[in-house]
């Protein structure tokens, strides 16, 4: 899912097959995903066949390093594409083993550091 990180208007949704949709991943968050948006990614039973090439699209997202799903794992991600790395993105990736993936976080909206303009702050 993707929120406008000035008004917080849902932007897209999007559900992809992990199994088989690693470029389209990337070409999603490269091409359709704005700057100044607000991305969460959730992710069940992800499987090894994407090495960290196909994902290191996650680091445009604030990730610090390419995501490598676990096989029957899950991943969790707050994140932010945009200039910046504000301190709250969050990143979560569960073994099989683990308890599922979850994150529950406040993320402000209107922050100096997203460079929101007059019209959305007037909102």
């Amino acid at each position: 899912m993707v929120l406008d990180a000035c008004s917080g208007a849902v932007m897209s949704r999007r559900h992809f097959d992990t199994a088989n949709a690693a470029s389209s991943i990337t070409g999603y968050v490269q091409t359709s995903v704005r700057e100044r948006s607000i991305v969460l990614v959730c992710s069940r039973d992800g499987t090894e066949m994407m090495g960290p090439s196909e994902m290191y699209v996650f680091t445009r997202l604030g990730s610090t390093k390419p995501i490598v799903f676990q096989r029957k794992g899950s991943f969790a991600m707050l994140g932010y594409k945009g200039p910046t790395k504000p301190s709250w993105i969050k990143v979560l990736n569960q073994a099989a083993d683990q308890k599922a993936a979850s994150l529950q976080h406040y993320v402000p909206l209107m922050l100096s550091e997203y460079r929101c303009s007059a019209k959305a702050e007037a909102l």
